[in-house]
């Protein structure tokens, strides 16, 4: 995926899999999309969009950015992901004219884990082009990387994701998702539950899932699948959304039964009540 969005493959590898310390460390197109009420919760103030993404009710569409159907997916791919698949549209040649040189060792140093001088290599670049996405994009995840850093990079990501959403078109109605910035959605959320923001942090852990189950890259990297699921687990379970919460719940645990994180909020729900019979 390395050729369709900023250093995804890299991203993924380097997302910290171990729940304890969970975020220490990852032609616009009309889709069809299911809206269906959750299943037996009754609650009219989310929806289901796919299988893997609870949204606000009123958002009944998806606008994705810089993204295109794939004609030849399979019945069952897209009976999985509950939408289209997707690929992404090849990057610019150029992502800066003027700070191309720089943003180039910035890459270079971050692939290094010279996470700081990454950072530091960008710090003009996005002073001096603002509106620049990809220079704020790479400068964002640098700083991401030091826990001392991390109030900039939240910083960052907001920018940045509102700017997309801003560019995108993104209002009540509709959800946009930038499939050039994909990882910002999760690092923005992360960063978002790190501030108990739990609303948006769920909201961009749905829109980052969205994304990568149309790319196939939930069932090829089944850790960040999991890792995505107990985050939202946990959202909900903040947000007093018992319904979603077990939803969430019982699905990281259909496919990852081994899984720990998610126990505790499921034991803290309360009991699923059954509706009364009506009296004769």
């Amino acid at each position: 995926m390395a050729s369709f969005f900023p250093a995804m493959n890299a991203f993924l590898q380097a997302v910290n899999f171990r729940f304890v310390h969970r975020r220490a460390t990852t032609l616009l197109g009309f889709i069809v999309i299911f809206s269906l009420l959750l299943p037996a919760t009754g609650n009219a103030q989310y929806h289901l969009m796919t299988p893997d993404a609870v949204l606000p009710y009123v958002k009944n569409t998806i606008l994705k950015a810089h993204a295109s159907a794939i004609a030849g997916a399979s019945a069952k791919q897209i009976a999985a992901a509950g939408q289209h698949m997707m690929q992404p549209e090849p990057l610019p040649a150029a992502e800066s004219i003027v700070y191309g040189p720089a943003l180039s060792a910035t890459k270079s140093a971050y692939d290094q884990a010279h996470f700081a001088e990454a950072a530091a290599g960008l710090s003009l670049a996005v002073a001096s082009e603002p509106q620049n996405r990809f220079l704020l994009f790479h400068y964002a995840r640098a700083l991401y990387q030091t826990e001392s850093t991390k109030p900039q990079a939240f910083d960052a990501y907001q920018k940045l994701v509102n700017d997309l959403d801003r560019e995108n078109g993104e209002n009540d109605s509709m959800a946009t998702i930038d499939y050039w910035f994909l990882e910002a959605y999760w690092k923005l959320s992360t960063l978002q539950m790190d501030q108990e923001q739990w609303k948006p942090a769920a909201y961009n852990m749905a829109r980052f899932l969205i994304g990568a189950s149309s790319l196939s890259e939930l069932t090829q990297n089944p850790l960040l699948y999991e890792q995505a699921l107990g985050y939202l687990t946990e959202c909900y379970f903040r947000l007093n959304e018992p319904e979603i919460c077990r939803y969430y719940g019982s699905r990281t645990l259909q496919f990852f039964p081994k899984n720990q994180y998610v126990r505790p909020y499921l034991a803290h729900l309360p009991p699923i009540t059954k509706p009364k019979k009506k009296s004769r």
